[in-house]
């Protein structure tokens, strides 16, 4: 899986041949401690789906993410350079953890990426699970949050759960870009929730490793998701931490509308792209106040240098989350240090 013999020190030769970064043989997992049922799943992409598992030599529930039977060999290759990135960012809170591979099948283009299992599922559908008709103030704790019985209503998510989750957020992608990692895909959708409701960052299938660059033009072509994407990107389709943070100013939107699509009665046209130059933004979600709303919009800043960065955005909404739970009398020790 990797010839890092041929690329050398090179900054040129590792940006355009990522493919080649070498593979931690430690991560090898064999297939007989891997179990799952393909009825169980979990998520799904383009070219992946993810299902619930086990781990039987630890004995912990995973998550394993396989290849789709119709994945094509750069897709499939794109899944390799997946696990790559993954080794390399290493374990972080607020990050979904890479517990390691199967890769003994690789010749027929099978292979089984195992990960941090998320038993609350992606933020995007717990926050359109959970939508009231507002937010009320304080608690309840997040992590005393438990799945109702049938015909119980659900539990209210609170404005001290947002603001945490954006600290939460904000942190695990300050954590990437301390890593030189530009997600380039950013979204309620790729936010896990594990058991405790605390928020990783998850799904680096667009990202890509910086070698000492500021940037990188992306050439191949996909499915982009343009509703979250930065104007740079929209234009020349350029990604970079700064890219990140415009799209974790959507983020913070969809958080606070409850998971609702951005800029819903809007499609991807270069009239699309034309408004936002000329000043269009999403609107201020009525359960946001105005101070959200303005880390939000100083985060879609048309000069990506006057963006603010994740240490700053990290900063700002920790004060907030204990500001708020001091006024609230709630505990604030699930902040790690």
């Amino acid at each position: 899986m990797g010839r890092p013999d041929i690329i050398g020190n090179s900054v040129e030769l590792r940006e355009k041949h990522g493919k080649f970064w070498s593979y931690d043989t430690s991560f090898e997992i064999d297939r007989s401690d891997i179990q799952f049922d393909h009825n169980d799943m979990v998520g799904f992409g383009n070219y992946a789906i993810v299902l619930r598992g086990q781990l039987l030599s630890q004995g912990i529930d995973v998550a394993v993410k396989l290849p789709k039977a119709t994945t094509q060999i750069d897709e499939f290759k794109g899944l390799l350079t997946e696990i790559k990135i993954m080794i390399y960012v290493g374990k972080h809170q607020n990050v979904i953890a890479f517990i390691g591979a199967c890769t003994d099948s690789i010749k027929e283009r099978k292979v089984y990426i195992l990960m941090e299992f998320a038993e609350n599922g992606c933020l995007h559908s717990y926050l359109r699970n959970h939508k009231p008709g507002s937010v009320r103030k304080g608690g309840p704790q997040s992590d005393n949050i438990v799945v109702p019985c049938e015909n119980e209503a659900w539990p209210i998510v609170s404005e001290l759960d947002m603001i945490r989750w954006s600290y939460e957020i904000a942190k695990g992608m300050e954590y990437l870009a301390y890593k030189s990692i530009v997600h380039a895909d950013l979204a309620t959708r790729n936010v896990l929730l594990d058991k405790n409701l605390i928020a990783k960052v998850s799904d680096f299938g667009l990202s890509k490793q910086l070698y000492g660059k500021l940037n990188y033009t992306k050439k191949t072509k996909s499915q982009l998701p343009w509703r979250w994407m930065a104007i740079e990107s929209l234009t020349g389709f350029e990604f970079s931490t700064e890219s990140d943070v415009w799209s974790y100013g959507v983020v913070l939107w969809e958080l606070f509308s409850f998971g609702d699509v951005p800029y819903p009665n809007e499609n991807w046209s270069k009239a699309f792209v034309d408004m936002l130059k000329s000043g269009l933004r999403l609107e201020q979600p009525k359960d946001a106040t105005v101070e959200v709303y303005n880390k939000l919009t100083s985060c879609w800043d048309l000069d990506k240098s006057c963006r603010p960065s994740f240490t700053t955005l990290r900063e700002d909404f920790e004060k907030m989350w204990r500001h708020e739970s001091k006024n609230s009398s709630t505990s604030y020790s699930q902040i790690e240090d």
